[in-house]
């Protein structure tokens, strides 16, 4: 009897050992799981905010305290592609990636497709990137396009705002016939700075955000009269007119950002980015101004202005932590913490209702009737056109500063594009 009441004994305590160590087992399964996204970016100012002056890592925990947020680092955009095709091959994706506008169709069809998130719903200019009818990323932030002027410059002068392109052309030649001050600094010795005339142009001229695009299903789209040609005949006028200093082809950014900083240039054409530039090289911030370059002819017509929006956060299709990841953007775009970083770098943010921060867009945009188109940079048909003949409208710019003959340059177009476009 004793053995038998000592056997029942031990198989209670056996029974108890057990089911303590399946309620255990239970609570490791059922409490939060650590998980680690890996974040890819290549912005130096983004990437310092993020883990050192407001670490967004440590934000993420007050709201997941499961989640570690690993943001990691590229140089530049080049490599930041590269990486991110490399990755791919190895199936090794980051969790989270801020992307270029250019990479949303490059790298469609392994984003995750984020139409129902509340995050896109809530966005200004999500939906208006979407490829094939998807949402893979989700843009961060908006950038302006503008003529920074010198105050000090066009009261001088009493000179107005221009609101048409022959104002502008007439205000450009004032100041060049006063001989104190380069009319507009350039730096075409980079081939970029040119962009805000020879890449924004036709778009403003055939009032289309998306007309790269439309140019795409055209044959000869560099005939007179479309919006490619009467873009360019405007800037060729512009150019032909002497109002970029003795030698813009001589000089690059850096030096001509440095001109108009010391006060030897009236007027420079740049995105918003620039006010940042400026501020940090000590410029005279109270004689600083800003306008929307106008290619309209007359004041009747609309006043088209562009819009870009950058920054695209996306995660992979096939991601392990592909619903953490679409947490944290969920999160990220709808933050207090988001709106600080907005502030912060001087940028817009693209939550719909936002209001731009920054007094000097304030400024730029408080007497305007600006009607703004998003600039979405071309779909892969128009790459593939015009990659297939080195198509680049920066190189175009330094030759018709270069005096290329501009009828030639365009039937030279037509026929190569012609061409192209039928391989």
């Amino acid at each position: 009897m004793k053995k038998i009441c000592l056997l029942i004994c031990f198989i209670m305590l056996m029974g108890i050992g057990l089911t303590g160590c399946g309620t255990s087992e239970n609570v490791s399964k059922e409490g939060p799981e650590e998980v680690t996204l890996t974040f890819l970016m290549h912005d130096q100012f983004q990437y310092e905010y993020f883990t050192e002056t407001n670490n967004i890592s440590e934000a993420y925990k007050k709201v997941n305290p499961n989640v570690t947020i690993e943001v990691e680092k590229v140089k530049d955009t080049g490599e930041l592609e590269n990486a991110l095709k490399i990755r791919n091959s190895a199936n090794e994706l980051p969790d989270i990636m801020l992307l270029k506008t250019y990479m949303l169709s490059n790298f469609a069809d392994i984003l995750e497709p984020l139409n129902d998130t509340q995050v896109a719903k809530n966005n200004e200019y999500a939906e208006q990137y979407s490829i094939g009818g998807n949402i893979v990323g989700i843009p961060e932030s908006a950038f302006y396009e503008f003529v920074y002027y010198r105050k000090s410059v066009f009261e001088k002068y009493g000179l107005e705002i221009p609101e048409t392109w022959d104002e502008f052309m007439k205000t450009a030649q004032l100041i060049k016939e006063k001989g104190e001050y380069i009319p507009i600094v350039l730096g075409a010795k980079d081939s970029w700075p040119d962009y805000p005339y020879n890449e924004f142009m036709p778009c403003l001229q055939g009032g289309n955000g998306a007309y790269w695009n439309e140019m795409a299903t055209k044959d000869e789209p560099f005939t007179k009269g479309e919006p490619f040609y009467e873009a360019y005949r405007k800037i060729q006028d512009l150019y032909d007119a002497k109002v970029f200093g003795q030698d813009p082809l001589g000089i690059g950014w850096d030096q001509a950002k440095s001109m108009f900083v010391a006060g030897k240039g009236a007027m420079i054409g740049a995105g918003q980015w620039f006010i940042t530039d400026y501020k940090n090289m000590d410029g005279d911030m109270d004689d600083l101004g800003l306008f929307l370059l106008p290619v309209r002819d007359t004041k009747e017509d609309t006043f088209y202005a562009t819009v870009m929006a950058d920054g695209f956060y996306g995660t992979a299709k096939e991601g392990e932590n592909k619903e953490e990841a679409i947490k944290f953007i969920n999160w990220y775009m709808s933050s207090d913490y988001y709106l600080e970083y907005m502030k912060e770098k001087g940028i817009n943010a693209t939550i719909k209702g936002s209001e731009p921060t920054n007094p000097y867009l304030k400024e730029a945009f408080e007497n305007t009737d600006a009607k703004f188109i998003v600039y979405d940079g071309g779909n892969k048909e128009f790459k593939r056109i015009g990659d297939s003949f080195g198509f680049d409208v920066k190189k175009l710019g330094q030759e018709m500063l270069a005096g290329k003959d501009f009828e030639e340059m365009m039937s030279n177009l037509n026929k190569r594009w012609k061409e192209a476009k039928n391989e």
